[in-house]
């Protein structure tokens, strides 16, 4: 299930949001088969991220400060516990993140459907061009960059769980 547009706020902390996804139909990753309106929330599991350092870039001629300046620290989204009903019915979902604070996403970790002790590969993109994807764009690679990829078994029942 899902909400009711894809500018409804499924998770949400202070420093981001996740919004209301589309489903895409299982015959390609661009395949216009599912339409425009098949609207789901994404089953994934948690997104891993940092807020980026509000101190500008230093050339490296300047002299090492010590003690060096601590890392920003982590911030999770989500759960770390498997969802049961993560079967979804359908090929992928295309969901927008939307960042309240300049953030870097380190990680992005989710189930999708797969058969039983099978292994199935996934492919995670992104819109090229900042911005939410619209009615065109979710049909047209040329607006996508591929980030990750790969392949997960199956180790429950209903779902694969994976972290690019």
């Amino acid at each position: 299930g899902g909400g009711t547009s894809t500018l409804d706020v499924y998770k949400s902390d202070e420093n981001m949001e996740i919004r209301t996804g589309r489903g895409l139909y299982s015959g390609g990753v661009f395949s216009t088969g599912y339409g425009t309106n098949y609207l789901s929330n994404p089953k994934f599991q948690m997104v891993t991220y940092q807020r980026k350092s509000s101190l500008p870039d230093r050339p490296s001629s300047f002299p090492t400060i010590s003690p060096a300046p601590s890392a920003p620290p982590l911030y999770f989204l989500g759960s770390s516990a498997y969802n049961s009903n993560g079967n979804t019915g359908m090929g992928g979902i295309m969901f927008d993140i939307k960042a309240l604070h300049d953030l870097e996403i380190s990680q992005l970790t989710w189930q999708f459907n797969g058969g039983y002790r099978s292994s199935h590969t996934y492919e995670c993109y992104k819109k090229t061009e900042l911005g939410p994807h619209t009615d065109t764009d979710m049909f047209d690679s040329s607006k996508w960059t591929l980030i990750a990829s790969g392949s997960a078994e199956n180790v429950w029942d209903s779902g694969a769980v994976t972290s690019p």
